[in-house]
């Protein structure tokens, strides 16, 4: 499942090794940092980087605390426009630039597939 919260950008699956672990995934450690700061992931998550992985960065949770992850996450849309609330967070500093630039890409091809769907 990928996410794009205001928080960061993740990609959450079930561990190979471990079934009974998830890993959040991201391309940037700060954004696995603003989930722990946020209070969102549990004292016992491990946020480990490797340079084997697509995904550098992870968080390793227990499966079972990962839907009460995802209940948070949504309980915190407070907003009306998902891309302005992001632009505001990288003008603080929480979130990168290039992050929200990717928003916009990501966007922007949701908006073309949306032009070619018929009526």
């Amino acid at each position: 499942m990928w996410l794009y919260t205001i928080h960061g950008g993740f990609s959450v699956v079930r561990s190979r090794q471990q079934p009974h672990e998830v890993m959040i995934r991201a391309h940037r450690r700060k954004h696995l940092y603003n989930l722990r700061d946020a209070g969102l992931l549990p004292d016992t998550a491990r946020i480990l980087t490797t340079d084997r992985s697509d995904y550098r960065h992870r968080a390793i949770i227990a499966a079972a605390d990962w839907p009460h992850i995802a209940a948070k996450l949504a309980a915190e849309v407070d907003y009306t426009n998902f891309k302005s609330t992001c632009e505001e967070y990288a003008g603080e500093g929480r979130l990168e630039r290039s992050f929200v630039d990717g928003l916009h890409q990501i966007w922007a091809i949701g908006h073309r597939l949306q032009g070619r769907e018929r009526r």
